[in-house]
């Protein structure tokens, strides 16, 4: 089963706020405040975040638990859209 587009549009939006948060090397003044309100979205796994998680088909709690324990890959976000989800 395919996503619709508008589920890979917010599954872009939660990477690219993971991106964000884990910046290595932040350049700029900016980019340090986008990491550091990146990492508080995710880190905190609040309302907000967990609406957008919904919209992609994504377990927020999964993403953010990843995120905490410093585990964050490709593959946690293929498996965080299959968490909770029984196999046919």
């Amino acid at each position: 089963m395919s996503m619709c587009p508008e589920q890979e549009l917010w599954q872009v939006v939660i990477e690219k706020a993971f991106v964000d948060a884990i910046n290595p090397e932040p350049a700029n003044a900016t980019d340090i405040r986008e990491k550091s309100i990146a990492a508080a979205w995710i880190r905190n796994c609040g309302k907000d975040f967990c609406f957008v998680c919904s919209l992609a088909g994504m377990d927020p709690h999964f993403l953010s638990d990843a995120f905490n324990a410093n585990k964050v890959n490709r593959e946690t976000f293929k498996n965080s859209s299959k968490v909770g989800k029984k196999s046919p």
